[in-house]
């Protein structure tokens, strides 16, 4: 929308919609009033979608709890002073407390074209780039205040050759590469990389992790009890084992439930969980009865994936506020790594993990 097409379409169209006698002329200052009443900006035309929500009701509300959360953790985190925080201020706590150590996470892509924007040109022999950031390396990485990056000491890798000696995941997306990051790929990152390193790294500390807000990172186990991805009738194609569940009796005793009928390959169905449980009601269709069954303490108190596992190694986990990515202090990390691959860019895949692995190293 421009404003001189406005103008024109005001000349062409406006009578004959409102049935006047007569054409009507505006000029194209007057055509920019009225866009600019209607709500629409003067801007530069931007490819793909960006809708900004920093100031949502429901993000404001969770950006108020979590600088209240973090106001909390931070009184058992270490503090740091100093021209490059070299400096450890003491930390006194209660007794049975322990230090808070904040572990943040996230992933980046570094693309084998993402070559320096700006540079010494020879206006007579101008290189030619290849078009489109090519292929790419995406790394998902730990970092943490006192060691950055999650990774083991030298001592602690020949003290302890069975545990990973560093957390850091390299992986080449694509249908023709490594395929693409999914939860469980970060769940086994978690488990077997970055809780392992960090109790070597901080045995008299607890752990605090923190995830960006994503969609992916709140999605429920495999086997996780959800109500909603259940049938009426037992089995149904594309149906995953559940993992038990679990009700009380009248007495207050807890009865463990299979999800799984006897045969162990067919999942049950609504009608038979809720029956089990004395809680079917012929009059009931599919989303009441999951409704119903969704209420139930068992399947109410359901965990995300990432929750089980972080919170069962004994450790605290949150996640920042949506459109805030400024929380995350390894977004600098990114920065100067981009930075480096950028000045360091040959335009050749197969130059870019090696130079990549060598500015984690």
């Amino acid at each position: 929308m421009t404003s001189s097409r406005l103008s024109d379409w005001v000349k062409k169209n406006l009578h004959i919609k409102l049935g006047l006698e007569t054409a009507v002329s505006i000029s194209p200052r007057t055509s920019q009033r009225w866009l600019n009443i209607l709500g629409l900006r003067f801007g530069k035309f931007m490819k793909g979608l960006y809708n900004d929500g920093h100031e949502r009701e429901d993000v404001v509300c969770y950006r108020t709890d979590f600088l209240h959360r973090m106001s909390t953790y931070e009184k058992r985190m270490i503090q740091y002073e100093g021209d490059f925080m070299e400096k450890e201020i003491f930390l006194v706590l209660e007794e049975g407390l322990r230090p808070l150590v904040l572990v943040t996470h996230d992933e980046s892509c570094f693309g084998s074209n993402d070559g320096r924007s700006y540079c010494w040109l020879d206006e007579d022999n101008k290189q030619i780039r290849p078009k489109g950031n090519g292929r790419s390396v995406m790394v998902s990485a730990f970092l943490c205040e006192c060691h950055g990056i999650l990774r083991l000491t030298d001592d602690l890798k020949s003290q302890h050759p069975e545990i990973p000696d560093d957390s850091t995941v390299f992986l080449k997306p694509g249908a023709n590469g490594d395929g693409y990051w999914k939860n469980c790929d970060l769940i086994a990152q978690v488990k077997d990389k970055a809780i392992p390193i960090f109790k070597l790294l901080h045995p008299d500390c607890d752990g605090l992790f923190i995830f960006d807000n994503s969609q992916n990172h709140h999605a429920k186990a495999p086997d996780a009890l959800n109500a909603n991805k259940m049938n009426l009738k037992n089995g149904g194609a594309n149906q995953r084992l559940m993992r038990n569940g679990w009700y009380l009796v009248p007495d207050g005793t807890r009865v463990v439930q299979k999800m799984v009928c006897d045969d162990g390959r067919t999942s049950k169905g609504l009608v038979q969980v809720l029956e089990e449980r004395g809680l079917w009601d012929a009059s009931l269709n599919v989303k009441k009865a999951r409704e119903l069954l969704s209420k139930q303490p068992d399947f109410a108190e359901q965990q995300e994936w990432l929750e089980e596992t972080v919170l069962g190694a004994g450790f605290c986990i949150d996640y920042y506020p949506k459109y805030h990515c400024e929380f995350n202090y390894i977004e600098m990390f990114w920065g100067a790594a981009k930075a480096w691959s950028r000045a360091n860019c040959t335009f050749n895949f197969n130059c870019l993990f090696p130079k990549l692995w060598t500015v984690f190293l």
